[in-house]
């Protein structure tokens, strides 16, 4: 990851953009597993994009249910727990 990408991932976090962090994430993966020659890494590592690209993809349809009024979506400074990030 880039000096460039690593202050935009950053400041995707600080602003309160988890998808956009987390879409950062998985175009991460994606670049190391197009150099990576082992297959089985290869695959791990497209899976943890993926993984990632889903989370992303959760997390926009929780604040587009909280614009409607639906379930409050998690507050910009809320960590979350490991257990909602792939691969930790």
């Amino acid at each position: 990851m880039s000096n460039g990408s690593k202050l935009r991932d950053r400041a995707a976090w600080i602003e309160g953009d988890r998808a956009k962090h987390y879409r950062n994430l998985a175009k991460h993966f994606e670049e190391i597993a197009k150099s990576e020659t082992e297959p089985r890494t290869q695959a791990r590592l497209a899976e943890l994009a993926g993984e990632y690209h889903r989370l992303a993809d959760d997390v926009d349809r929780q604040n587009e249910r909280s614009d409607r009024g639906g379930a409050p979506a998690a507050r910009p400074r809320d960590r979350q727990s490991k257990k909602d990030v792939p691969g930790v």
